[in-house]
């Protein structure tokens, strides 16, 4: 029990000795990896959710939308309660991230060869 504790405190202190900055580098790892552990699926759900507007541009809310799920339901409950408040704070680049990460990923797909 004592050691459990101890090792709370430390991984805790670790924690809050990262500066800004290593903190959202990490939270980025983080995302980057799930979007890794789930892109397939991801490439999936962009197709189907990428449309075209009247005149021939592509509308990307539904895909915006699908982003704001996977953060919510995946990255929510891979990353600890501190990290929260760090994603929600730089949600809109995360998102962009995602997108880019899913996007480049496409060309390399086997489904798309």
């Amino acid at each position: 029990m004592l050691a459990v504790v101890n090792w709370l405190i430390s991984a805790a202190a670790r924690l809050w000795s990262l500066t800004p900055r290593q903190r959202k580098r990490r939270l980025s790892r983080q995302v980057a990896s799930l979007v890794d552990q789930h892109l397939a699926h991801l490439i999936r759900v962009r197709a189907q959710a990428l449309s075209f507007d009247r005149s021939g541009r592509p509308a990307f809310q539904d895909w915006n939308d699908e982003i704001d799920r996977f953060l919510n339901s995946q990255v929510t409950g891979a990353i600890g309660e501190s990290e929260h408040r760090l994603l929600q704070k730089h949600r809109s680049e995360l998102k962009l991230m995602i997108a880019v990460r899913v996007a480049s990923a496409i060309g390399s797909h086997p489904l798309y060869q």
